[in-house]
């Protein structure tokens, strides 16, 4: 917008452009490596620390023998935090913790307490087959001066039902708003799952109850097997012991609703022949790996259902987890080391299982490995404007701080082609009509196991009808003329001047040249 003047006269010309003054933050979930697992501790005294790509390195933080389950987690930065056989808890420098001996003494798990940083939540079982239901123990990481501790009052509070009587299945998903946690187990004597919900809120007091699948067998020994969510939370494998056999089960998840249903996704098979005693997902989800006993290590491709792919022979192993850096690890009770799975993605002999092949230094790989969900929660934060004007571009900025390679996916709402960026720190439109548009960000890991996706929707206003103002429009040296941008310019619109002033009019003494944001 200008005014410009010629000798005695000024003439006033003028448009203007609409100021953008709305900004919106959003929480999104990104996923990459999980620092939270950077740290083992596992079998008989054993350790393990994972550094990136490279081979994890033994340590001598483990004091403890493992023999029903093992739980540790560490913080965002991957500082070992507490570990637990089950039967204690620990801190960093592997002492346990005032007060913490658990009655409960059985397979334990760790999470990070949603919406309570630095507070962390120990879930633990009875004794399989017999009745107490699950348990959790809140701790503190900045008590002890930085050691961590247990909150009083809050130590292996029962959840009801307490006359639950469970068996040694115990997992945890992210919930879909990536910020919660369901915590699942399975009745010990009917075909019965209960998701809890973890939230900020607390721990559920009821579960959410899911009837399907074959009844355990439990014959006052062991129940056995492992229950493994898949890397997207999407399904749910279970080994399971019946009629003294154990066998392989596999479920859908709701993560947003806690339900299981008895139709694995993408027409994943519902039960798989071979018997095994534990199994894992791959970082991609689409293998399964399952072993049994003095048996064999198996492979088998769920995406094509494919006959199942050999790849180790009477091996003893006992358990397989997904690691921080996306191979396999597993148990074979052999001296020299925990087995590995090079490349869990690839089909057949490709994927590269070793026996032996990562050293635990002066500890034991025995039976038991660490439970962990399938994916720790991230946040990053977005920000950008909640309403536009039609023509006018918009900025969505991304910051995270969290590591690792990620793809970002902007639906636009308008019909116009996404815009698909990798580590990005922004994104940009232009809405050419004004209208309600619902923006979908779609945030994916470098491997395309896990995606989620956060809606919001902006409102894009037609482009204002402005006029630079002014009443006389000639006026001669001396005199002065109020500017204004006319009577169409919306309600609730802010102004900027050529000299950075912002009141709605602005008082011209001279010719010269005006303009208005």
């Amino acid at each position: 917008p200008r005014i410009s003047g010629t000798g005695s006269r000024v003439t006033l010309l003028a448009m203007m452009k609409p100021l953008l003054t709305f900004l919106l933050t959003l929480t999104i979930v990104v996923a990459q490596a999980q620092p939270e697992a950077t740290n083992w501790t596992f079998g008989n005294r054993a350790a393990l620390h994972f550094t990136g790509t490279a081979a994890p390195v033994s340590s001598a933080v483990n004091p403890l023998y493992h023999s029903l389950g093992s739980a540790v987690i560490s913080d965002s930065t991957g500082q070992l935090l507490f570990f637990s056989n089950g039967q204690v808890i620990c801190d960093r420098t592997g002492a346990v913790l005032p007060g913490g001996q658990l009655a409960t003494q059985h397979r334990p798990l760790l999470l990070d307490a949603p919406g309570r940083p630095g507070y962390y939540l120990l879930f633990t079982l009875p004794v399989a087959g017999t009745a107490g239901g699950l348990h959790y123990t809140l701790l503190n990481r900045w008590l002890r001066a930085g050691l961590g501790g247990m909150v009083g009052g809050q130590q292996e509070v029962p959840l009801p039902p307490g006359c639950l009587a469970l068996s040694g299945h115990l997992a945890a998903v992210r919930h879909t708003n990536g910020h919660d946690y369901w915590v699942i187990v399975h009745n010990a004597y009917a075909q019965e799952f209960y998701s809890y919900l973890v939230s900020a809120n607390g721990v559920a007091a009821l579960p959410v109850t899911s009837r399907l699948g074959r009844r355990p067998f439990y014959d006052g020994y062991s129940l056995g097997g492992r229950l493994r969510p898949s890397p997207d939370g999407r399904t749910l494998a279970l080994v399971v012991r019946n009629a003294g056999a154990f066998g392989l089960e596999l479920f859908g998840f709701d993560a947003a609703t806690g339900n299981l249903s008895s139709r694995p996704p993408d027409n994943f098979p519902s039960t798989i022949t071979p018997a095994c005693i534990d199994a894992e997902f791959s970082p991609d989800g689409s293998k399964l790996y399952a072993a049994y006993g003095s048996s064999d290590l198996y492979q088998l491709d769920l995406l094509h259902n494919a006959p199942r792919t050999t790849l180790l022979r009477s091996v003893n192993i006992a358990e397989l987890q997904r690691g921080p850096d996306g191979k396999i690890y597993f148990t074979d009770y052999n001296p020299a080391g925990l087995g590995v799975i090079q490349a869990p993605n690839a089909a057949g002999v490709a994927c590269g299982a070793q026996r032996g092949a990562v050293s635990v230094g002066a500890g034991f790989p025995t039976n038991v490995l660490p439970v962990f969900p399938n994916a720790f929660s991230r946040r990053a934060t977005v920000a950008g404007p909640a309403a536009l004007c039609a023509g006018e571009a918009g900025r969505w900025l991304v910051t995270t701080n969290v590591a690792g390679d990620y793809a970002c996916q902007w639906n636009w709402g308008d019909g116009s082609a996404e815009t698909r960026t990798t580590n990005a720190t922004a994104g940009v439109h232009h809405y050419t009509r004004p209208g309600q548009y619902k923006i979908v960000l779609t945030i994916c890991d470098a491997g395309g196991g896990n995606c989620w996706q956060v809606p919001q929707a902006v409102e894009v206003a037609p482009a204002p009808t402005v006029r630079l103002e002014s009443e006389p429009r000639t006026l001669c040296f001396g005199q002065t003329v109020r500017l204004s941008a006319g009577d169409q310019v919306p309600l609730g619109s802010t102004f900027r001047w050529q000299d950075g002033s912002t009141a709605p009019t602005y008082t011209a003494t001279a010719a010269g040249h005006y303009w208005v944001e």
